[in-house]
């Protein structure tokens, strides 16, 4: 199943530029230089979602016409009238969603479905921010199921608290911990089925975690005693959820709300539907975090389009079928997954992908070459601060040192 945004052509708020970007479905990667307008255009999209499948305002451009001309209508009848200062404020009310209809077009396949499936808590609609962190909480004893369903409907609800359902990531964890141990026992719940359900879910979140933290052998560990998880790793102390690192707390800000969300409303991860929107998806994350981040999001959660921006070549090569857009050029890209991210860096972002350093090295060695007669200790001297490994270096920059070297050597045998 495809998602369910297919097109977006609107104004970038607080600008001039107008974007058209066929998404089809698809993931979208927004991309561009700082102050091109990434975050205006996530928070804009945010916006017009959330009016048509969470207010459902979803009043079309003729209606608006006929609700137009009703209040001018009572409102020509004067300042006498009692409901003269309503129709003249519902008539510039009306006006504006005219405009904003005519100028801005975000098209939703399957609106209906989309809508029922989110007010009956089977599909989802987040955003992001890209100053987001993980605020799970640290349980201080076992909370019922149908309490954290309640908590989890009413986050759904209030759309503008400040909390999302990855605060209960944790509380969740214990109450399901001590479920499995009630089904286990013959003389409470005597459930076989559903302790072997939970352990194999535990196992998805314990597999999901080492993916996450690229180690195999990571172990999430329940300490009874403070009813609460830690998780284990060889060489390293126990950490919990509370003193992850700013890059795996922005990433868990995002997994734990989804993987709660679905746990809560008995929902496999492989069935949510919804669009999901991230602010500067690679905020934080160490190099070989940002080449997965959003590939292990995908396979977490497949039918959940994600439409994230970023200024990272990893995330932009890291995965296929996406639909690429650079906002500072205003143009939507082909499928980068198949270039090297060097190949990204001068391509998309005009950057060249080797260090300031390196480029100036290489501008004197490439002068140095030049010169009549050759400065030997000059380019010797050189050669003896770049790179010795010659696979880290870029074609161009690969090409004058093999110059040099080759250089020296007809030097020394002459």
């Amino acid at each position: 199943m495809s998602g369910y945004l297919t097109k977006i052509k609107t104004k970038i708020p607080y600008s001039n530029k107008e974007v058209d970007i066929n998404v089809n479905g698809k993931t979208l990667i927004l991309t561009g230089a700082n102050g091109c307008g990434k975050t205006q255009l996530i928070s804009h999209l945010f916006t017009k979602l959330a009016k048509s499948v969470i207010e459902r305002d979803n009043g079309k451009v003729e209606d608006l016409k006929n609700q137009l001309s009703f209040y001018t209508e009572q409102f020509n009848k004067g300042p006498t009238h009692r409901s003269y200062d309503t129709n003249k404020k519902n008539i510039d009310i009306t006006l504006a969603k005219i405009e904003e209809a005519n100028n801005s077009t975000v098209v939703i396949k399957d609106l209906e479905g989309f809508v029922v499936k989110y007010h009956d808590f089977k599909a989802v609609l987040i955003s992001f921010e890209a100053t987001r962190k993980s605020d799970i909480n640290k349980p201080s004893s076992v909370t019922s199921l149908d309490k954290l369903r309640s908590r989890d409907k009413e986050l759904t609800k209030n759309i503008i608290n400040d909390f999302n359902s990855e605060s209960m990531f944790e509380e969740f964890l214990v109450t399901n911990i001590a479920n499995q141990a009630f089904s286990e026992s013959k003389k409470i719940n005597n459930d076989q089925e559903e302790a072997i359900r939970i352990e194999k879910w535990f196992n998805k979140i314990e597999a999901d975690l080492q993916d996450l933290f690229e180690d195999k052998t990571l172990k999430l560990v329940f300490k009874s005693d403070s009813l609460s998880f830690e998780i284990h790793q060889p060489h390293k102390n126990p950490y919990t959820f509370q003193s992850l690192s700013s890059g795996f707390s922005s990433i868990m800000a995002v997994y734990a709300d989804l993987i709660t969300k679905v746990s809560l409303r008995s929902i496999d991860p492989d069935e949510l539907t919804g669009i999901v929107l991230i602010d500067e998806i690679d905020a934080h994350l160490h190099v070989s975090l940002q080449k997965k981040i959003l590939a292990f999001l995908k396979k977490a959660f497949p039918k959940v389009q994600f439409i994230v921006s970023t200024h990272s070549p990893f995330v932009v090569s890291s995965v296929d079928d996406a639909v690429i857009y650079d906002l500072s050029r205003l143009e939507q890209v082909d499928d980068l997954s198949m270039y090297s991210y060097e190949a990204v860096l001068e391509g998309l972002f005009g950057i060249l992908p080797i260090s300031s350093l390196l480029q100036k090295n290489i501008e004197k060695l490439a002068a140095l070459l030049k010169a009549s007669p050759l400065d030997i200790d000059g380019i010797q001297a050189l050669l003896n601060l770049l790179p010795s490994d010659d696979t880290t270096l870029d074609d161009e920059s690969l090409y004058f040192i093999k110059s040099a070297r080759i250089a020296l050597s007809k030097a020394k045998r002459s």
